[in-house]
């Protein structure tokens, strides 16, 4: 969608599909390079993240391409920081099946949440933090960890995301973990993990492959001491402003097309 007049107005461009109705990319996450190219990557049904590039402000786009990033359908967010680098939220696993979930619910996982960072663009990503360790063990296995939504404010990155339980009649009581979630990571004291390359000829092309690698619902874990110390996080209560006051700044003069 692109908006010329501060959004007040929009309009589609670009649609992107993939071949077969019953599978799909969904729920993409545009971040600009230097060179005023945008890069799209989305959540899918195939297991990994989808990538797709524009040259003209988003009016056409890239036929979509498959990285080696896992992606077990669900949302991811990427935001370009201050810095010039991106920042990308995204579970980190795919799911045991691709297309339609119909009577496949009991499989399906949303663990692994990473925030890693680029450096180069999007060609690869480096995982900093990683935002689901301070759960209960007893827990994890009937929680999702998703929906991630990244803001910077300085040097600090905060990360918004859902803690859903799976079968809140058989977890363990009390049921005191889900609900929205805050995270912050300071930028300045992140220790990096192993680089991760958004297209790797020799990582896995199909979920089979992940599967039988140990990347579908239940993950080879990245070491948590490769990476940044785990994030400061606080649960939103419902109701809950957070003390965040609404900003009175007026919309620029200077034209300025958005898309999303």
């Amino acid at each position: 969608l692109i908006s010329r007049n501060q959004g007040q107005s929009w309009t589609a461009h670009g649609a992107l599909h993939l071949p077969l109705k019953t599978h799909w990319v969904i729920e993409g996450t545009i971040m600009e390079m230097n060179n005023k190219t945008l890069l799209m990557l989305l959540r899918s049904s195939e297991g990994f993240i989808y990538h797709s590039m524009s040259n003209n402000k988003g009016r056409t786009w890239t036929l979509l391409m498959q990285t080696a990033i896992p992606n077990p359908d669900s949302k991811i967010h990427g935001i370009r920081l201050s810095s010039g680098e991106f920042a990308l939220a995204y579970n980190n696993h795919a799911r045991s099946f691709t297309g339609m979930q119909k009577g496949r619910e009991g499989m399906k996982r949303r663990e692994k949440l990473l925030l890693a960072l680029s450096h180069d663009s999007g060609a690869t990503w480096i995982p900093v933090a990683r935002l689901d360790v301070d759960i209960h063990s007893e827990l994890r296995d009937y929680m999702m960890f998703h929906y991630p939504t990244l803001l910077q404010r300085g040097d600090t990155l905060f990360i918004a995301y859902s803690r859903t339980y799976l079968d809140r009649e058989n977890a363990p009581k009390p049921l005191e973990a889900d609900g929205i979630w805050l995270a912050r990571v300071n930028l300045l004291t992140i220790r990096p993990g192993p680089r991760v390359y958004l297209f790797d000829p020799l990582a896995c092309k199909t979920t089979a492959c992940l599967v039988n690698k140990g990347f579908a619902g239940s993950q080879k874990e990245i070491e948590s001491s490769s990476l940044s110390p785990p994030p400061s996080r606080e649960r939103i209560r419902h109701g809950s402003h957070g003390g965040h006051s609404r900003s009175n700044r007026s919309p620029p003069k200077t034209r300025t097309d958005l898309v999303v």
